[in-house]
């Protein structure tokens, strides 16, 4: 094996290594840097505003890396040109390129980040031009003076070559970072899960999604994840979402008393989705899961209790409609005019006549019928049992009831 060989094989097993310990970013990227002829090289998100951004660095003074994350980013326009022009991920451009040298040289981002050390030509790369489930967009910036001349097109070739195994270190970093709070063991359970979840941080930036999630959020017809966090097509809906998943996420909240639900309007007016934060155990990130439902699933089919309502009562239905807003038994009685004892006999009721096994089977039911598709459409299935009534002819010799 030729030298030039190994020391190309060092440096993708340099940067693998990232994944696993972020401490290695520093090396990789120095090991980069020999490799393009940089004296300087840069790693970092899109949204450095986030307590929990990447930003990783090779030769580069911890004073001028601290000033870029509070400040530069905002106005590198480099990183602006590329946002504006789309530039393509994965493709290495010469920083005139995107940002000719007039502009440039003009920015503050040049007199007061590039000028004082030393560096002119640049030399970058998307990574990630978007959020892609947990990754946010990425980009990476090679650096030199000018003496050294601008990069030329056998140096960007190289970087080229190494742009795969960077964004596969990305991913691989991210995916360890904020798995860091679950366990194996959990993850492989709510793989298998047919109800969607989405596990998220203390501060509201999702963790993990499992497969059924990842299928309700690729439509993205009401749920979806943007900028690190679940939102909803509706403003108000994402705003409420937040606070409770936020909720969950405080200190000392672990009890299934404090589980939020609500339902997620859909774009196409179909039936919403069903959402529901429960607390975790506080690990190092993990704090709340969210767990969504699609009614109009296979995994919410006809035969789930939310389907078999129709022989409640009126009385057990206004129960019901009670019931999923969170308030106790107590506060329904109160709310309703009721004795708690009545309240709890048309909850034995609901359970028996829906087939429901549990309180959040009860919320669920409460949150559809609080909130049915906008177009008055059923869910997929089989339509529900009527009744045909006819109605009785009075005899002849019967009187009506004069009206008062």
């Amino acid at each position: 094996m030729s030298k030039e060989s190994a020391e190309e094989l060092d440096t993708i097993g340099s940067i693998y290594e990232t994944g696993l310990d972020a401490a290695r970013w520093n090396e990789a990227l120095g090991m980069v840097a020999a490799r393009v002829g940089a004296t300087r090289v840069m790693l970092h998100d899109a949204y450095l505003s986030r307590a929990d951004a990447l930003l990783a660095a090779h030769n580069i003074p911890s004073m001028a890396v601290d000033l870029y994350r509070d400040r530069f980013w905002r106005t590198d326009p480099w990183n602006a040109a590329v946002r504006a022009q789309g530039a393509a991920m994965g493709n290495v451009y010469g920083g005139e390129q995107i940002v000719n040298a007039e502009t440039l040289e003009a920015s503050e981002f040049y007199r007061e980040f590039m000028n004082p050390m030393d560096v002119r030509y640049t030399c970058g790369t998307v990574l990630q031009d978007q959020w892609r489930g947990l990754v946010p967009p990425t980009y990476l910036a090679c650096y030199r003076p000018v003496a050294r001349g601008d990069f030329g097109r056998g140096e960007r070739a190289m970087l080229a070559g190494l742009v795969p195994h960077l964004q596969a270190a990305v991913d691989l970093f991210w995916r360890q970072e904020r798995f860091q709070g679950l366990d194996p063991a959990e993850i492989a359970v709510l793989d298998r899960l047919a109800v969607g979840v989405v596990v998220a941080n203390q501060h509201g930036r999702v963790l993990y999604v499992n497969p059924s999630a990842q299928a309700i959020l690729h439509r993205n017809d009401g749920l979806a994840v943007e900028r690190g966090r679940l939102t909803s097509a509706s403003v108000r809906e994402s705003w409420r979402l937040n606070r409770i998943i936020g909720s969950a996420c405080l200190p000392g909240t672990a009890t299934p008393q404090s589980d939020g639900a609500m339902a997620v309007t859909r774009t196409d007016s179909s039936w919403p989705y069903l959402v529901q934060v429960v607390p975790l155990a506080r690990g190092r990130n993990a704090a709340a899961a969210v767990f969504m439902t699609d009614p109009a699933s296979g995994a919410s089919g006809p035969d789930a209790p939310e389907f078999r309502t129709s022989g409640l009562t009126q009385a057990e239905r206004r129960v019901l409609d009670e019931f999923h807003t969170g308030l106790s038994r107590r506060q329904i009685a109160a709310r309703l005019g009721l004795s708690p004892n009545t309240v709890h006999a048309h909850l034995k009721s609901i359970f028996a006549k829906t087939g429901a096994t549990r309180q959040a089977d009860l919320a669920r039911l409460g949150l559809l019928r609080a909130s049915g598709p906008a177009s008055g459409a059923r869910p997929a299935g089989p339509a529900p049992r009527t009744r045909s009534i006819t109605r009785r002819r009075m005899p002849a010799h019967a009187t009506r009831p004069k009206r008062r």
